[in-house]
């Protein structure tokens, strides 16, 4: 059963921010490192600079030969059973970096030359040269590094969708500003007696960025394929026309992958591991049709969309039916927007509880409109806020002032008023105007029949339309 069936959800992978993930065994889901490198919100750098943090703090403590620090920092990589991602069929077996493991990886670390020629620069290069340490354990360990802020990040998922918690001990997490390993008391969602953590699907994926047979295949090989040829050594053969050649079977041969050798090469010589950080190929999130496929699922991006219009035309206008259109609001959102903007919360407190939003996004986009305003000096839109009004009258200037004082530096300078019409749009454009001209911030409206058009651009992932539209619409209110 899934979490979403489980508790009532009643939403597609596509309407959801996190993978809704199956509660009686694991989907073969990693998280990778780099991942959080790879992504633009403040959510996934405060991740990333968690993750770095550890590792410095590892090889540190080996640089000084600190050997209780060492193995205090190697004591808590076990699998995190919680997220239901790796490769167990059956329940999670919690198996993760285990003693002998954690002794390989110190012994390997404290090599003084290794830690200063920089072999090893961060926890995704431990896949390279550390037996028994694949991808599944890279991903048990960032999970472990991270775990506070997956546990912020599902608190947040379940309180969008009234989902109960309860009190439950938080598992050791990676204490960035004291260097070390903590845990408390927290509140998460129990399922068949079993606390569960979610993971955005914006941070998972089939296979890791750092591969060893990828390096060993087209850097190591590459490299001694040039290196005999200089040397004229045994393996060298001429072509008909004199040309001298090494084939990679017989680099194979000479030099069979294990990653104590490529561990030996690498000390040896360590531009060929810089050559290989240049050219690392991030990799992919899932697609949502990918997410639902492993569990079996039907997934029709066309039909959810086509739902997703029907329920907004079914809402009533006015105040009775306001929650439940900002429930239909945040699943268009994540439909049409949820390669852009990410960790929704919904009716987020600022200002000590004074003022709500009622959706935010943080800003993850990596191209496009929301990029050129995530990189704008006037917008800084690290943070996308929505206000949902489900009036039966046009939006005014109260409902604009409402959202220009939402605004901040820290959270930027961009958000939308979604309303269910608008019968003067060319008068409130203008309003919209007046107060981007104001540098009180850029407000953008988009109505029932927008969303209809971005829904339908969204479904055939014509997202080139999508931001060609938001596009159309600042142009007209910066010009």
């Amino acid at each position: 059963m899934k979490f979403s069936v489980y508790f009532n959800i009643n939403k597609s992978q596509s309407e959801l921010d996190f993978v809704d993930i199956p509660l009686d065994t694991d989907i073969p889901l990693f998280i990778d490192p780099y991942a959080l490198i790879n992504n633009e919100s403040i959510w996934h750098q405060e991740c990333a600079e968690n993750v770095q943090s550890y590792f410095l703090s590892l090889i540190e403590s080996i640089k000084h030969n600190d050997t209780a620090k060492s193995w205090e920092l190697l004591s808590h990589l076990s699998e995190p059973r919680e997220t239901h991602l790796g490769l167990s069929s059956g329940k999670s077996n919690g198996k993760g970096i285990g003693g002998f493991q954690a002794k390989l990886l110190h012994e390997k670390l404290k090599s003084s030359e290794a830690v200063k020629s920089g072999i090893l620069s961060s926890i995704s290069e431990l896949e390279l040269m550390i037996d028994g340490v694949g991808h599944d354990k890279i991903s048990d360990l960032t999970t472990n590094l991270i775990r506070h802020q997956l546990i912020e990040y599902t608190q947040n998922q379940c309180k969008n969708y009234a989902i109960e918690m309860q009190n439950v001990p938080s598992g050791f997490y990676w204490d960035t500003q004291n260097e070390k390993w903590a845990q408390c008391f927290t509140q998460l969602p129990v399922a068949n007696g079993e606390k569960i953590i979610l993971v955005p699907k914006t941070i998972v994926c089939w296979t890791m960025s750092v591969n060893h047979q990828e390096y060993y295949q087209h850097f190591v090989l590459n490299f001694l394929q040039e290196h005999h040829i200089n040397i004229h050594s045994s393996l060298v053969k001429l072509l008909k026309d004199g040309t001298p050649k090494v084939t990679k079977k017989s680099l194979k041969e000479e030099y069979p992958l294990t990653k104590e050798f490529l561990f030996e090469f690498t000390k040896k010589y360590p531009a060929v591991i810089e050559r290989y950080r240049d050219d690392i190929k991030f990799s992919k999130a899932p697609t949502d049709f990918e997410i639902a496929s492993t569990q079996g699922d039907d997934f029709d991006i066309t039909k959810t969309a086509s739902e997703l219009k029907n329920i907004i035309k079914s809402i009533e206008e006015g105040k009775s039916e306001a929650y439940a259109y900002q429930d239909a609001m945040l699943c268009a959102l994540l439909f049409i927007f949820g390669k852009n903007l990410v960790n929704p919360k919904l009716e987020r407190e600022i200002h000590d509880g004074r003022k709500r939003i009622d959706i935010t996004f943080l800003n993850n986009a990596k191209d496009g409109f929301f990029y050129r305003a995530l990189k704008s000096p006037h917008l800084n839109a690290v943070e996308i806020s929505f206000e949902c009004k489900n009036y039966s009258s046009d939006p005014k200037n109260p409902e604009l002032d409402q959202l220009a004082g939402r605004f901040s530096p820290n959270r930027g300078w961009v958000g939308f008023i979604l309303a269910r019409k608008c019968t003067n749009k060319s008068l409130f454009e203008k309003r919209c105007k007046d107060t981007f001209l104001d540098g009180r911030g850029l407000i953008v409206p988009l109505y029932d029949e927008d969303i209809f058009s971005l829904l339908d651009m969204a479904s055939i992932e014509d997202y080139i339309s999508i931001n060609s539209m938001l596009d159309d619409i600042y142009r007209k209110i910066s010009s």
